[in-house]
């Protein structure tokens, strides 16, 4: 296994002051399932003060647990001593840590075997819970006793489920069987943290293993509406797996899809209590109202929605509705038709918003328009004319069509 330079440097720079340092956890996992490593985390004997006094330039990521971020080359790694960790009050973060000098101590408090493998170009590989075999073997294992380990993090369920989607690997029984007998404990943690494991699930090459967030009773404890509705072979993870295959990366349509038969209403109060920002909300709760409207048959209907939308969100709703419909070649040939409209009217630049329109208020009011409400009244008429019609998106012809509204 050959370290990147600068991780190799860091690990030398500890080694040659006396200390003990490897690469550790994710990155090691990545690298002998032959991913590229998106971080390298390196773990050492040595003290934050003692890495201080070795490196130019650090900072203090979370130097109560002995992290410190070294910079080399403008990139960051994170250097952690080796730790206990004390007893857990909240079921997310030790109470204290204790520092140790032995790697295998620190190695015991992390969460599955295939993250507590750790790397050293001279010593080779530490592995004392056999982290490799799993790897070989395709097996998510908790460390040590799972009970433990799910007691200490309860955030840990949801990664035991996200690597087995991420990785298709299995999980061990008596890992497995922990999930399930200590589900309830994840209404400990914050709804933010089980959101972004969720996300990653339903994103993952293996969208389907949401199912087993429903068989280990997890899915109950914080999304019970989608719970009731997932199911083995449910057309909700073809979908997903569908987005996945079209390496589609947008949030919205994922959350969408799980969402497809909820009201609007219902899509915002999920999304809200997940804590989604503003702009995912009102997307994904768009798209649910947008996929239930009838289907658009002329250029006109589709002028209209995206007078009330945008290009981007109606690219979307197409990519959505291709999705949810991919079993029904009737309806992939009809938005076959809508795609190549929709894609005409963007070439010929038709106007479909007020934005855009030959008139505007100002232009109303010299005509001798004065009332504010009546103007918008006009525009929108105005608008509508010309969703019907972009030939019509002229100035005189709209002056003469206002000015006709009025008199009648």
């Amino acid at each position: 296994m050959k370290l990147p330079k600068q991780v190799s440097y860091i690990i030398k720079t500890l080694e040659k002051a006396g200390f003990e340092a490897y690469a550790v956890g994710g990155c090691v996992r990545d690298y002998l399932l032959e991913k590229t490593p998106k971080d390298w985390d390196i773990t050492t004997s040595a003290v934050p003060s003692e890495i201080k006094k070795l490196f130019p330039h650090t900072y203090d990521t979370g130097i109560q647990h002995g992290t410190i971020t070294v910079v080399i080359d403008k990139e960051n790694y994170e250097i952690t001593t080796y730790r206990i960790d004390g007893n857990y009050s909240d079921f997310r973060h030790p109470l204290d840590v204790t520092f140790t000098k032995k790697i295998d101590e620190d190695l015991s408090r992390r969460d599955f075997t295939i993250n507590a493998i750790a790397y050293n170009e001279e010593k080779g590989f530490c592995d004392p819970y056999n982290g490799r075999d799993d790897l070989k073997k395709k097996i998510i294992k908790g460390v040590g006793a799972p009970d433990k380990r799910f007691n200490e993090d309860a955030l840990r369920m949801l990664r035991c489920i996200r690597f087995s989607a991420q990785l298709n690997f299995k999980i061990e029984k008596n890992t497995y069987d922990s999930v399930v007998q200590n589900s309830g404990l994840i209404k400990n943690i914050s709804i933010e943290r089980i959101r972004d494991e969720f996300t990653k699930i339903i994103t993952s090459p293996n969208p389907e293993k949401i199912i087993e967030l429903k068989n280990t009773g997890l899915l109950k404890e914080f999304m019970p509406v989608i719970n009731e509705k997932i199911y083995d072979g449910c057309k909700e993870t073809n979908i997903l797996k569908n987005l996945v295959k079209n390496n589609i990366q947008d949030i919205s349509l994922f959350y969408c899809t799980l969402f497809a038969d909820l009201t609007e209403k219902e899509t915002i109060n999920i999304m809200k209590t997940l804590k989604f920002d503003t702009k995912t909300v009102k997307e994904t709760s768009s798209l649910v109202k947008y996929l239930c409207l009838p289907d658009e048959k002329t250029k006109y209907d589709i002028r209209k929605n995206l007078s009330k939308t945008n290009e981007i969100f109606y690219e979307k709703l197409l990519k959505m509705k291709k999705s949810f419909f991919y079993d029904d070649s009737n309806k992939l040939l009809y938005l076959k038709q809508s795609e190549n409209m929709f894609n005409e009217i963007i070439s010929d630049k038709d106007c479909y918003s007020l934005k855009n329109l030959k008139i505007n208020g100002n232009i109303l009011k010299n005509i001798g328009i004065k009332n504010g409400k009546n103007i918008g009244i006009i525009l929108n008429a105005c608008l509508d004319e010309v969703l019907k019609d972009p030939s019509l998106n002229k100035e005189e012809y709209l002056k003469k069509f206002s000015s006709s509204i009025i008199q009648n």
